[in-house]
């Protein structure tokens, strides 16, 4: 999928100084939202529903919470790739959250953005001290 390339530079870029541990861990959970989905169960009177969450219509901040939290317990016990997988998660749902469209102008938006990746180091490169 096109747009985990895309997923995974912007992670590479926010990873700078930590451990290897936790990157290995970051670029395997910032694109594992698309493989593995999150679910809610929502119970009404007679019965409980399982739903698929759906991220690419807002920003989820209950799951970027919920993985943060999860990042600090791994992070707590010492589990550094777990610690990162949580965060890459929550990184996830931060990118698709920010392109609010339909799923159909989502993908567009992130074919567009795959081309930029290339890009990307140009982008960022710093002029003198300030960030262009």
């Amino acid at each position: 999928m096109s747009s985990w390339r895309v997923h995974r530079a912007l992670a590479l870029r926010a990873s700078a100084g930590l451990s290897k541990d936790v990157v290995e861990g970051l670029l395997k959970g910032v694109v594992e939202p698309d493989v593995v989905v999150d679910r809610r169960v929502i119970c009404g009177r007679k019965r409980c529903r399982i739903f698929n969450v759906r991220h690419h219509a807002g920003m989820p901040w209950s799951l970027v919470e919920y993985y943060f939290n999860f990042a600090c317990f791994y992070r707590a016990r010492g589990d550094l790739h777990a610690t990162g997988r949580a965060l890459g998660r929550a990184l996830h749902y931060i990118h698709d959250g920010a392109v609010k469209t339909t799923r159909d102008d989502h993908d567009k938006i992130e074919r567009e953005m795959d081309e930029l990746v290339d890009k990307l180091s140009d982008l960022c490169k710093k002029r003198g001290s300030k960030a262009v």
